[in-house]
This record gives C-alpha cells, structure tokens and sequence, in this order.
C-alpha cells in the first residue's frame, strides 16, 4: 500500500473529523479514504477510529499513532516546500495560524488577502481565540501573541513594537470634552481591557518609569475588538496597540488625545514549535507581518505651507 498517501489521508481525517470533508479536500471519493483508513488499520493491527454516520473520533490507539503520523505527513511536507523553494516555486502547502481575536480581525483580516496573492500555492487556515495554545500540540505553524512569551520551548520571534494610544470617538469628546492631562481622565469613560477580573493599567512612561492608571468606566471587555468598536460607538476613551486603531485614526472614526504625554509599548511576538521554525511557509508569513507592520519611514524637514 502507499504507506505515505494513506499516512497523509489519515491525518486529514484526524482533523477534520470527517470522512466526506477528508474526500471533499483531498478531491478523492469517501470510500476511498474509508478503505485507506482500513488498510492502515489492517497493517497495524490496531483501530485508529470510530465510524459513526456523522463523524469519526479517534481511538486511544489513533491519538498515539496520530502524533506520530503528524510528524511524518509535516516533514514530508516541508521537504515538498524546500524542494519548491530550490526551484523558484515558492512556499506552498497548508499553513495554521493561531491569533488572539482582536488581532486576528483587525489587523490580520485586512492583511491576508495580499499575503495569499503573494504566494498562490500556499493555503491558509486561521483560528482567532484569546485562550492560550500549545502551537506543537495543535499542529499550528505559528501563533501570533502580543506581550512578551514566557514559554522558553517556543521558538519566538518579535514582529513589531506597537505604541499605545488612547482614543475616543469625535461625538464622545465633544460631549465630554478632551483631555488635556492624565489627571482628567478620572472625570472620563475609560473602557478597560481585562485580565481576568481585572482591568489592564494603561502605563504611562515618564523618566524611564511607568505610572500606571487603572481605567474605570461603564463597560469592560477582554477583547480588543469589541473595544474598539465601543470607542467608535462613542461609549469612552480607550487604549489601545495603535496598528489596531490606525484605520479608524485615518478615516476620523475615531481621534487621538494626550499624544504627548507617552505609554509604554507593547510587542508582538511570533512562536513557533522549534520543528518549524525553518518551514519555508511559516517563515514566509513572519517576513511578510515583519514587513507590513513596520513603521513607515520618518520624514526629515518642515511640512510645505503650500
């Protein structure tokens, strides 16, 4: 039997979850990859699934097993990408990307589409949830973390330093006026993030220290989005990395105060499980965030008064 073919429509099934969808995506029948599975099964004596008429699970056996067989369809996988690479391909295969929510709708969502025009063989699976993962147990490729890592077995990469800003939306400020101070934000609506319970500070950097506020305000939230979209709404002042603002800031949604009274910022990480970091595919999407997320150039001279 071709161990390999049956190894890779195995692991397709392990994560789909379905023999239909396996078939649908690999463009073969549903029988074919039932009988696939079969032989597989045959050939180690040992049940790696239950059959239902909706879904299949795998068994204990099948978990062990799919461990394994993982690594094998992912190394395989890689050899295919550096073998493309050589000859000018590119990087193409499946490529699984973990994000944090907010993240992952603002500034991702908007990027993706020129990344996947970038590299037309390479197929993009993209989960969004604020809840740490463990990238090597669910087989992502990178995920994408703001705020530095503590887990010293990842490989980790930072991406970009972006700088904190407060908002509001134009309606909010001039119903409750604008900010002159950091003392006159406790007369204002600040929508805080959370960390469990508790709001994040916003930490204002002066000499080298941070002075930390504690926004208090009528709505809190532990996702970005949702923050950004209550600021917009003209529910508050929030505080947010400023490349998940800088459409809104662009277009007047919403407007900057006390830009000159500084935050701290805050960095975005890539990790990677140390077995990808030389993917070809995982390193082509790292260069391509480092890139457009990097600030633009400053410009040098006064502005014409033309």
């Amino acid at each position: 039997m071709d161990t390999l073919g049956a190894l890779q429509i195995f692991v397709r099934a392990a994560e789909t979850r379905s023999f239909s969808e396996t078939a649908r995506q690999l463009r073969i029948t549903p029988s074919a990859v039932s009988r696939s599975i079969a032989r597989l099964e045959r050939e180690l004596d040992a049940r790696l699934m239950h059959r239902s008429t909706r879904v299949v699970s795998l068994t204990e056996d099948g978990e062990l097993f799919l461990e394994r067989a993982s690594r094998i369809v992912r190394d395989f996988d890689e050899a295919k990408e550096a073998a493309a690479l050589h000859g000018k391909r590119g990087p193409r295969g499946t490529l699984r990307i973990d994000a944090p929510l907010g993240l992952g709708r603002l500034v991702l969502g908007p990027k993706l589409p020129r990344f996947l025009a970038r590299y037309p063989e390479l197929r993009v699976t993209l989960s969004l949830r604020d809840s740490m993962v463990d990238p090597v147990a669910d087989r992502i490729d990178v995920a994408l973390r703001i705020g530095e890592p503590k887990d010293s077995v990842l490989t980790v990469r930072r991406l970009a330093v972006g700088e904190m800003v407060i908002c509001a939306a134009p309606a909010y400020l001039k119903r409750r006026g604008v900010p002159r101070t950091r003392a006159d934000l406790d007369r204002h609506e600040c929508l805080p993030f959370l960390r469990g319970e508790s709001p994040r500070a916003w930490a204002f950097v002066r000499d080298g220290a941070e002075h930390p506020f504690v926004p208090r305000g009528r709505f809190a939230t532990d996702n970005a989005e949702l923050l950004r979209d209550a600021a917009v709404a003209g529910l508050g002042l929030v505080c947010l990395m400023d490349f998940m603002v800088a459409p809104d800031l662009a277009t007047g949604a919403l407007r900057r105060v006390l830009a000159d009274d500084p935050l701290g910022g805050r960095a975005l990480y890539a990790l990677q499980p140390p077995h990808r970091q030389a993917s070809p595919k995982a390193r082509a999407f790292v260069d391509f965030l480092v890139e457009e997320l990097a600030p633009p150039p400053r410009t040098t001279g006064r502005p014409s008064s033309r």
